[in-house]
């Protein structure tokens, strides 16, 4: 019997737990199995399967059998703006995938360029990552319009409406992700006109047909302070920012309404500047910079927990650690000495699963295709 004869599913099943470019290369072999990449039920097998490996891996588990939802090895990846240092303020997105062997205490890196729309670096611009599809800010009039959507595995890219900039027009924050309950990837942008005004916001769905924006809502008073200086992390088809007042707030993306979260007990003990938000999966989890000063590290990026709770960590923007709370110890892991590609003078890094979710599948219209998006 060959992989022809298979039963739809059993294939389906198979093909979700190859690599990305395992799957590609399978692409080339029959219109059969391209044909099964392409449908878009593939997509949707995939990305499962990956967020639960993702979300269930095990560091003591020495057994290669992914159909145990745990393995002594765990990949994942990145993105991260790198700084060019030249005078433009120009930066280079790349995506960054490694591979840790808990057994060995060991970490491989892949690192690529995405080829997308030129970025500049300032404090509000923004890389959002939801389930493979990639949206970028685009400078013009002095603002950071969240217009460019893009997926780098199916090579299709679409550019939203640019915002029409009034006089004076003062700043823009954004964020982007997908909302489970309404099965929809929407774009938030949210601007404040002059110093004067109030913050208002407005929504793009992708995939709806009039390719416009929602009309302009003004945003409460309250939450004014939210967007000066933050991105933003995306958990569970909600925004959430830290306010400079250590406040949590929240944007809903299934009904497009901001509410007060309830904050830890700890959150206003220490400043602004000392604690970011990030996601564990699941999980919207605060950072305190006290940890990160007593690791005696310039910077933390959390990148997953383990089932035993040790935290992985993305370590001066160089290399993979592990922090065994139990210890407090926080351990370098070793890297191929033949691998020095990830060494990144970054400031932005965002989580990023690859997928093969389609804007065209998704209803987008005006999409494209570029011939190549990553690069060595």
């Amino acid at each position: 019997m060959g992989m022809d004869d298979l039963p739809s599913d059993i294939s389906l099943n198979i093909f979700s737990r190859l690599d990305v470019d395992s799957v590609l290369d399978c692409k080339l072999v029959c219109r059969t199995w391209r044909n099964l990449v392409k449908n878009p039920s593939f997509a949707r097998s995939r990305l499962a399967c990956r967020k639960l490996l993702l979300q269930n891996f095990d560091e003591n588990d020495t057994h290669q059998d992914l159909s145990s939802d745990t393995c002594e090895t765990f990949q994942s990846g990145f993105l991260s703006l790198e700084e060019l240092g030249n005078k433009s303020d120009d930066c280079r997105l790349h995506y960054v995938e490694y591979d840790v062997n808990f057994k060995k205490k060991f970490y491989e890196i892949k690192n690529k360029t995405i080829n997308i729309p030129p970025i500049k670096k300032t404090y509000l611009t923004m890389i959002g990552s939801c389930n493979g599809l990639i949206c970028s800010t685009v400078r013009h009039h002095r603002l950071n319009d969240p217009i460019h959507i893009c997926n780098p595995v199916t090579l299709e890219y679409v550019y939203l409406p640019r915002y029409v900039s009034g006089v004076g027009t003062h700043k823009m924050a954004s964020g982007f992700g997908y909302s489970p309950s309404t099965d929809e990837y929407k774009v938030v942008r949210i601007y404040k006109k002059s110093v004067h005004t109030a913050w208002c916001f407005q929504v793009y769905i992708l995939g709806n047909e009039s390719r416009k924006w929602t009309d302009e809502k003004e945003i409460p008073n309250r939450f004014e302070n939210c967007f000066r200086y933050s991105t933003g992390i995306l958990v569970n088809g909600e925004r959430y920012w830290l306010e400079q007042a250590s406040k949590i707030v929240a944007f809903s993306l299934a009904d497009e309404e901001f509410r007060d979260v309830a904050s830890p007990p700890f959150v206003e003990r220490s400043g602004y500047d000392d604690k970011r938000l990030c996601a564990f999966g699941d999980w919207l989890c605060l950072l305190d910079k006290e940890f990160t000063v007593y690791a005696e590290t310039r910077s933390l990026i959390p990148l997953a927990f383990t089932k035993k709770g040790k935290v992985l960590f993305w370590q001066d923007h160089r290399f993979v650690s592990c922090y065994d709370p139990e210890t407090a110890i926080l351990e370098k892991l070793s890297k191929d000495e033949n691998n020095d590609k990830a060494d990144l003078e970054s400031y932005h890094e965002a989580h990023h699963i690859n997928s093969f979710v389609s804007l065209k599948a998704l209803g987008v219209q005006n999409c494209r295709r570029r011939l190549k998006y990553m690069a060595k």
